[in-house]
């Protein structure tokens, strides 16, 4: 694998891998790592990020790739940070945009040519039956957008991203999963250009969707290094900032915010509210189900340390 990524590689890429050669899958594995030194590999992966995409050498496109995914993991250090940028969540979804852009350049062949296609798995979405697990709150909040409302004209935006979360609680149902935490990590891929745009206007309803969304973050924390602290962090800062009137939309992730325990926090997340959607499909869940989440690390690990 490592001679076929390498050939696909052109000079800039190929010198900002070996500026972080240093990182093993020890330091990418562990559960509090060193932010200071995040930071130079961040730096240092960014400079031979931006410079082979000035380039745009059809070559670099699968190494650009594994640089986003791994700039994507380390710039979430942020949410660690107890002076960081409010809200933080909002820059994050502009990384997470980039990613698809860059997918967008590579063919398929040569996806497959540098040995990196299971590293960009993406589980597939049935958008049409995860909307059945939509919280009917959620669904009212959206359906309820006057057209003298200013997010009137992103309602489609907001539906369909709703339906992304959908997937999430459908998956949920089931138990904890490799392919919910799989479906977690990747799920901003997926969101709509158009709700990214709205999100980062700060829009109270967006604002909503993505505290929805960082409870899931959390969920699968504890398996995932670098989404440690994102669910908590983002839930508090949109907590914080939105207006008294949205409260009773946020009920459930302001009661997640203080559970640690992964089923408890399940249980929260799916009692969402008064008879919402995913309550009647509530299930209890095994203690048994956690080696699928250790599995889980280990694969994801496993990815990231062949992106380094």
């Amino acid at each position: 694998m490592r001679s076929a990524l390498t050939k696909s590689q052109g000079p800039a890429v190929r010198t900002a891998k070996r500026e972080k050669s240093n990182v093993t899958k020890r330091d990418l594995l562990v559960g509090h790592f060193d932010a200071q030194r995040a930071l130079t590999y961040r730096v240092k992966s960014l400079a031979g990020y931006r410079k082979a995409i000035e380039e745009a050498k059809p070559e670099d496109f699968p190494a650009l790739l594994a640089n986003s995914l791994l700039l994507t993991a380390l710039s979430s250090v942020n949410f660690r940070e107890k002076d960081g940028k409010d809200i933080y969540i909002l820059d994050w979804l502009v990384v997470w945009k980039g990613i698809p852009l860059v997918i967008n350049l590579v063919s398929k062949s040569l996806l497959n040519e540098s040995g990196m296609k299971l590293l960009f798995f993406r589980p597939p979405i049935d958008l049409e039956k995860a909307a059945s697990f939509i919280p009917d709150r959620l669904l009212v909040m959206a359906s309820t957008i006057k057209p003298s409302d200013p997010d009137y004209s992103f309602r489609a935006a907001y539906y369909e991203t709703l339906k992304y979360l959908g997937s999430l609680y459908m998956d949920l149902t089931q138990g904890p999963s490799i392919l919910m935490s799989l479906r977690v990590i990747t799920i901003f891929t997926f969101v709509p250009t158009q709700f990214i745009d709205v999100a980062r206007m700060a829009q109270p309803r967006a604002l909503v969707i993505l505290a929805y969304f960082a409870t899931f973050f959390k969920l699968v924390q504890g398996d995932v290094w670098w989404l440690e602290g994102v669910g908590g962090r983002t839930i508090q800062d949109i907590c914080g900032c939105i207006g008294l009137e949205w409260y009773d939309l946020l009920q459930v992730p302001f009661m997640a915010l203080d559970i640690q325990d992964t089923m408890k926090l399940a249980r929260v997340i799916l009692e969402d509210g008064e008879g919402g959607s995913p309550q009647k499909y509530f299930l209890d869940y095994e203690e048994d189900t956690k080696p699928a989440l250790v599995y889980t690390q280990a694969y994801y690990s496993q990815l990231l340390g062949r992106a380094s």
